[in-house]
């Protein structure tokens, strides 16, 4: 249904805020789409939500982490990578992203005095062509 449709799903610090987009990003995979969670150095906070499959706490084993993210690619992405941020949202069809990346009062800094992934993207996106378009879902 959403085959050829590249999807961007970028992750935020707050577990919650993290899960909600993932389950956006989950139905559209589930559809087709070819769906591209860009995570920081650190991980999506959803991989450490216990339970995990197994022994003992394994970020890939996670069973938020599995339901959440199947049919779907990974990539890390570092804040300070401009020219990696760039390309992503470059090929991006939609980008899904959390409600606290547009809230003006966390806009300015994240966790640990980081600025969000992807603070600057509509400078990013409007850089596309006029004929491209580029639709960003805010869970």
């Amino acid at each position: 249904m959403l085959d050829g449709l590249r999807v961007v799903e970028l992750v935020d610090a707050d577990q919650w805020a993290a899960a909600a987009v993932a389950q956006c990003g989950r139905i559209l995979a589930d559809l087709g789409a070819d769906v591209v969670k860009a995570e920081p150095p650190e991980g999506d906070p959803v991989r450490r939500v216990p339970p995990f499959v197994g022994d003992g706490p394994d970020p890939d084993r996670g069973l938020m982490w599995i339901a959440l993210n199947a049919n779907k690619r990974s990539i890390v992405v570092s804040p300070k990578d401009e020219k990696a941020r760039a390309a992503l949202l470059r090929d991006a069809d939609v980008v899904v992203q959390p409600s606290l990346l547009v809230d003006p009062r966390v806009q300015g800094e994240g966790p640990e005095g980081q600025g969000p992934l992807f603070s600057d993207r509509r400078e990013r996106v409007s850089e596309r062509s006029e004929r491209e378009r580029l639709v960003i879902v805010t869970v």
